[in-house]
């Protein structure tokens, strides 16, 4: 398979410091530890392999033992399952709520310790020769909500008008009423935007006169949607699909710009917690010589510092003997994190099941998978003392993790009792993506309870919302992934390394700023960040700023509020630097220069 390298933004973290060390009695080296990977296929939450479960009669599960049959199947190879269902299955009447088919699938998986997609269309859901999408009492008086009827693969398909009043009211109470029921449920992440549209696929649905109406309505439903579930910390997956076998041919779009706005995929992204997800992916996605600019626009997505994740659902079963090969390796060009079995549903879990070699390679490339690269420590520090030490992140998989985890190192005793943690807080596991290298420094006070002894050193990563433990890619995990590093000693007194810096001074920056800092060759510069604010690209996403230095020219991206660092390494002259703003603010509270590269 050809090498793919993700268009995203990397980042190199440092946190330096002065270190001041009295003479003492005992000199302590500084030991550095490069770790072994782990190349067995493994699922860590938030990521990985999709399974549809179907949560309306007459596909529901039929009793305990086929839920469990399934998971049987799933286990080790999914951690995440979407559950399918309408708006018109659960509002069975008007402000009556049937949510026992949802509840069942949400408890069944969460019991099983799997993570959670609503996958909820309010819009015409075609499965299995039917057709249900928002509940058919908004047809008939007193709402007569104005529709348009349409032929789907020879079923009628019924798409209300979405600029009518008593629809969006109604679209509004179903919303407020699942965001209600979900919000406190940690398992539940998050929940598919399927509000226009066949399968809620944000195509061919209900027709209006103008591409003005349509762009207005479908900003309307956006609106809806994103306040429905604003502030419960779920995201929503807008699916960034078009189809021109399902689109009118005079809403066909010309430029990439015009693809954006008249799906109003620009103003989506200008909702920080808007993510995408392409349905179709596997010869279904190509670019605009043919009229489509999805896989542009995913492209754009990916490399704009947005940090949410790409799902891609597989199209149709495949045929022959290299389909699914092929559906996997294209998708694998969006930089997924998420990716839907083959087949999607129980109905097609045999396609996936009879393709361990995909699932498997699935399980090493999805996502993210974290490794502690290299870890370098002092071998003794007196009791109670302060332990600095530094350590490397990379990302191995072609995905992302969209949320921050916690970076924990561990002090165990040699009989294995675990007796301290620190958490690293300047790790932000959102920032690093494949290919690049993330360096942290960090100071870890030990306690007083720490009697002079010999201790191990371990490292572990976890949820703080679930408090799920996150698997990394490394062999020697002491005990339910936290990893082995090495052994120091607590006793007497330790002579630790300097640590060197110099400083410039930066602050605001709008339009473009020079900087003198006069680095020297193998030098690394520390550049902190934070964007005050940020201009919006014609395409929705929030514009970038740029540091050149040494000829080369670095990206920093992200939403206003945004903090970070950039590290870059002197490679020949670097007397100056130059901070292009453009339009936007960013500031530079403090830009660090590591002597001699340290």
């Amino acid at each position: 398979m050809k090498r793919i390298i993700c268009l995203a933004m990397g980042i190199f973290f440092l946190c330096s410091f002065a270190i001041s060390c009295s003479k003492q009695e005992t000199y302590a080296t500084m030991v550095t530890v490069y770790t072994e990977q782990d190349s067995s296929p493994f699922v860590n939450p938030d990521m990985g392999w999709v399974f549809y479960d179907i949560a309306f009669p007459p596909h529901q599960m039929a009793d305990e033992s086929v839920f469990e049959e399934y998971y049987r199947q799933l286990k080790g190879k999914v951690n995440t399952v979407a559950v399918m269902s309408s708006w018109g299955y659960i509002e069975t009447s008007e402000g009556v709520y049937d949510w026992q088919y949802v509840d069942r699938s949400v408890s069944f998986w969460q019991s099983k310790g799997m993570d959670v997609q609503l996958r909820i269309a309010t819009d015409a859901l075609l499965y299995s020769n039917v057709s249900r999408g928002c509940p058919d009492y908004l047809f008939r008086a007193p709402y007569n909500v104005p529709f348009q009827t349409k032929t789907e693969s020879g079923i009628e398909v019924v798409y209300p008008d979405y600029s009518n009043p008593v629809y969006q009211e109604k679209l509004t109470d179903f919303l407020n009423e699942m965001s209600a029921r979900y919000a406190e449920n940690p398992a539940v992440k998050v929940v598919d935007l399927r509000g226009y549209g066949l399968w809620g696929e944000w195509h061919s649905g209900y027709e209006y006169d103008t591409m003005e109406k349509r762009r207005s309505v479908l900003k309307e439903l956006i609106d809806i949607w994103y306040e429905a579930f604003e502030g419960t910390g779920k995201l929503l997956n807008l699916s960034a699909s078009w189809d021109p076998i399902l689109l009118e041919e005079d809403l066909q779009a010309e430029t990439p710009l015009e693809f954006m706005q008249n799906s109003a995929f620009d103003y989506a992204m200008t909702k920080p917690l808007i993510a995408i997800r392409r349905d179709g992916v596997g010869g279904a996605v190509y670019d605009g010589d043919s009229g489509r600019f999805d896989k542009n626009f995913i492209e754009m997505f990916n490399a704009s510092g947005k940090r949410l994740p790409f799902t891609a659902e597989y199209i149709g079963s495949g045929s022959g003997d290299n389909a699914f090969l092929d559906m996997y390796e294209e998708s694998l060009e969006y930089c997924p994190t998420f990716s839907s079995i083959f087949g999607h549903d129980r109905y097609g879990l045999t396609n996936f099941l009879n393709h361990p070699d995909l699932i498997n390679r699935g399980n090493l490339e999805l996502g993210y998978r974290f490794i502690v690269d290299s870890f370098t420590y002092p071998s003794a520090i007196r009791k109670g003392g302060t332990m600095r030490l530094s350590f490397s992140l990379k990302n191995l998989a072609y995905g992302i993790a969209y949320k921050d985890y916690v970076f924990e190192i561990e002090i165990y005793s040699l009989s294995g009792e675990k007796l301290y943690s620190y958490p690293v807080e300047s790790v932000q596991t959102s920032e690093i993506v494949r290919d690049k290298d993330y360096i942290y420094f960090a100071e870890m006070l030990l306690p007083d309870s720490l009697q002079e002894d010999t201790y191990q050193l371990a490292v572990s990563m976890y949820d703080s919302a679930t408090q799920k433990k996150i698997r990394l890619g490394m062999d020697q995990d002491i005990d339910f992934y936290d990893y082995r590093i090495g052994e120091f000693t607590i006793g007497g007194n330790a002579v630790c390394p300097q640590f060197s810096y110099r400083t410039a001074d930066c602050g605001n920056v709008t339009g473009e700023k020079k900087v003198d800092i006069n680095a020297r060759p193998g030098e690394k510069v520390q550049i902190l960040y934070e964007i005050v604010s940020t201009e919006r690209n014609a395409y929705g996403f929030a514009e970038k700023f740029t540091v050149e230095m040494d000829g080369e020219i670095y990206e920093i991206g992200g939403e206003n509020g945004y903090t970070g660092q950039l590290v870059i390494e002197c490679r020949k002259n670097c007397g100056q630097l130059t901070i292009q703003g453009g339009s936007g603010v960013i500031n530079i509270p403090e830009i660090k220069i590591i002597e001699g590269g340290k």
